[in-house]
């Protein structure tokens, strides 16, 4: 196998591996026990990291908003 395949072939085998673990270690950072995690349930989001449940969640408060203000602006005058 030449370099450039063996690389692509690595790739495509950790990019989706690095994801799984990312996602599992933010989902247990947040909802697993502090004696099995090694940290408190809140250590992440008081240091300011962006997992992926607070980007998703910024995400989904950001349609909500946009939502919410566009249905508020094609309410008549009279019922707002």
């Amino acid at each position: 196998m030449d370099s450039a395949r063996e690389k692509k072939l690595i790739e495509k085998f950790s990019l989706p591996l690095g994801l799984a673990f990312q996602i599992n270690d933010d989902i247990q950072g947040v909802f697993g026990k502090e004696k099995a995690t090694g940290k408190s349930a809140v250590s992440d989001i008081l240091e300011g990291k962006r997992t992926l449940l607070v980007d998703g969640t910024i995400g989904s408060l950001s349609v909500f908003f946009v939502t919410a203000d566009y249905n508020r602006r094609l309410r008549p005058e009279s019922d707002r």
